[in-house]
């Protein structure tokens, strides 16, 4: 859901709220809107007015993970591109945060009907966006995307690529630091269960560390499903985050119980995509 509600933010912030004429011109003729918050990046690059054709791209942490393409065209004289696309920007400021590609389902004012039709999730999706003028349709657009994947494995951390190959599977770990226990060097307390994944070695030399999560209880051992990785892009030491059979917890849950230790560092939450 992180993706969802920046895709929310970003689309809100640009186009829907600006419209033509607030982007930059680049000198490959294309328009361009960008938005950025910590760790994200947003930007929307199209070419042409009628028809036209554009594509949308995420980073997060410098990384490519989710893009858009779209092409679309005014059908009809029967009212002036300016009243379609002051219309278009109203469906779109109502970007439906599960399926954050551009409007909502329905919009319906005056003599203006707008209907968009998606299929998939963020993951992998396609759809149709149209305008009706007093029941005749004036302009459509044709959008698909998806979550990119890099095809070369080395750009992720080794502790990355080994702590990726746990996720969404049952795994033991031993805990050495249970919660309420004080860490051995620094001036803090464990708010979780924390420990390791015996005899799977991460870069360090050490065996892999894990959170368990979903208890409140010190343990010495525990089995869990792995849900997510606590990814440090700037230190290559990734933690997992096992928690009970059974147990769904979102990432605004697993932020709060571990940020005890996290908050000391640059890191994200990654899930199985």
């Amino acid at each position: 859901m992180e993706l969802n509600n920046f895709l929310v933010r970003a689309k809100v912030n640009t186009y829907a709220n600006s419209g033509e004429g607030r982007e930059s011109k680049l000198e490959d003729g294309s328009r361009e809107l960008v938005y950025k918050e910590e760790g994200w990046t947003y930007r929307d690059r199209y070419f042409g007015f009628n028809p036209f054709f554009g594509e949308e791209i995420i980073w997060k942490n410098k990384r490519v993970v989710w893009g858009m393409n779209y092409y679309g065209k005014i059908l009809s004289e029967a009212v002036s591109d300016e009243k379609i696309y002051e219309f278009l920007k109203k469906a779109l400021l109502r970007v439906d945060k599960s399926m954050p590609f551009r409007g909502l389902k329905a919009l319906d004012e005056g003599d203006f009907n707008y209907r968009n039709s998606a299929s998939g999730s963020v993951e992998e999706f396609h759809g149709v966006e149209m305008i009706l003028y007093q029941g005749k349709r004036v302009y459509e657009l044709k959008y698909h995307g998806g979550i990119i994947k890099s095809s070369m494995a080395d750009n992720d951390s080794k502790s990355l690529q080994i702590a990726k190959k746990f996720l969404g599977k049952e795994v033991e770990i031993m805990i050495d630091r249970p919660i309420g226990s004080q860490h051995p060097k620094h001036d803090f307390v464990y708010e979780a269960n924390y420990g390791y994944v015996p005899d799977v070695k991460a870069p360090d030399g050490e065996d892999l560390d894990a959170y368990y999560l979903g208890v409140s209880q010190p343990l010495e051992k525990a089995r869990g499903v792995v849900a997510a990785i606590i990814h440090r892009p700037d230190d290559d030491d990734d933690k997992l985050i096992v928690v009970p059979q059974g147990t769904n917890m979102t990432d605004e849950e697993i932020e709060k119980q571990i940020s005890f230790q996290e908050k000391w560092f640059k890191h994200e939450i990654v899930r199985i995509n």
